[in-house]
């Protein structure tokens, strides 16, 4: 199982992402326009974290007959929940992190919602209303409704279960004055809580999260009308997500500038193009993206130059998105 092998690799893995995680940090720091906010860091990750990612798994891990594919979305309007009773709408996450394993016909799904914060201590209080109300539903969960989110699922209820933390809901905790010190790391994560404190750097967590030793888990898109509603709620959004793309002028990328979507064997931003055609056969991505109008797996269209406003939409709410998928032969 995947398990064991990233495990065997665990200290070199942590230590390539950490450098990679510096480096997109440092992107993230010097190309924003003033100072970087939330979402400027956001889309450097988006950006590149997939290409770092797919060029150290298939390197290190080639021997084992693992293969991967890792598509981002990067969108800043993440949607918006009420609560059914009490608090007013809070945004449900800015980024979704997953990672879905292929081995031999079996699926193994997990992922991550983050909430991002700047956070240049260890230990940073929450105290404005709008992150206390958001923080409640990372805690308690209750039941509620999708306030600003695709047009089709606005009303609909989502009762997660279980009403406590867990890991698949945490902080992203960003250190906009990170130091050049090669230890320090400008990305960690938190468990929710009103004091949030760094748990573990995110080169750390993404490791786990491919080991599926943190995140929560979640039920393959064939269950979604039988499955409990953290499911649906991530196939919401994963599904919704990857129809969207965003601009972000602050960080050179004005509107029409091209679609935010990042395949990991495309250096950079995406572009359609041959490459896609490595998308493996047995992808999730398929089946998902298939069902709704937007569809970069159409082959027709690869090689066919299209207008950046007929392949993205900014109109609709979404996390921005890290999808890891791995297949075991």
């Amino acid at each position: 199982m995947i398990n064991r092998i990233i495990n065997s690799t665990r200290h070199p893995l942590e230590f390539v992402f950490h450098f990679a995680l510096r480096n997109i940090f440092a992107i993230a720091q010097t190309r924003t326009t003033g100072a970087p906010q939330e979402p400027d860091f956001i889309l450097a990750l988006a950006q590149f974290l997939p290409m770092h990612a797919k060029n150290l798994l298939q390197t290190m891990l080639h021997s084992y007959n693992i293969d991967f594919n890792i598509i981002s979305v990067y969108c800043h309007q993440s949607p918006i929940v009420k609560p059914l009773t009490g608090n007013k709408g809070s945004e449900i996450g800015d980024l979704l992190l997953c990672h879905i394993n292929h081995n031999k016909g079996s699926i193994t799904n997990r992922c991550i919602l983050f909430q991002s914060k700047i956070a240049t201590t260890n230990i940073h209080l929450l105290t404005q209303p709008g992150d206390l109300n958001q923080l409640k539903i990372y805690t308690d969960w209750p039941l509620f409704e999708y306030f600003k989110f695709k047009s089709d699922l606005v009303g609909t209820q989502r009762d997660i279960k279980p009403k406590q933390p867990h890991m698949g809901a945490q902080y992203l905790m960003i250190d906009s004055k990170s130091s050049s010190n090669q230890k320090d790391f400008p990305f960690g994560t938190s468990v929710a809580n009103r004091e949030l404190f760094l748990k573990n750097n995110l080169s750390t967590e993404l490791v786990n999260l491919l080991a599926f030793e943190t995140g929560s888990p979640f039920d393959k898109h064939d269950l979604y009308n039988q499955t409990d509603d953290w499911s649906k709620m991530i196939w919401d959004l994963l599904v919704t997500g990857l129809q969207n793309g965003f601009s972000r002028a602050k960080s050179g990328f004005p509107r029409g500038s091209g679609p935010k979507r990042t395949f990991s064997d495309y250096n950079g931003l995406l572009s359609f193009s041959s490459t896609l055609h490595s998308i493996h056969a047995k992808s999730i991505l398929k089946s998902a993206i298939n069902n709704n109008n937007y569809n970069p797996f159409n082959q027709d269209i690869i090689n066919t130059p299209i207008r950046p406003d007929e392949l993205y939409s900014e109109n609709i709410y979404s996390p921005s998105i890290i999808l890891i998928e791995s297949f075991e032969e």
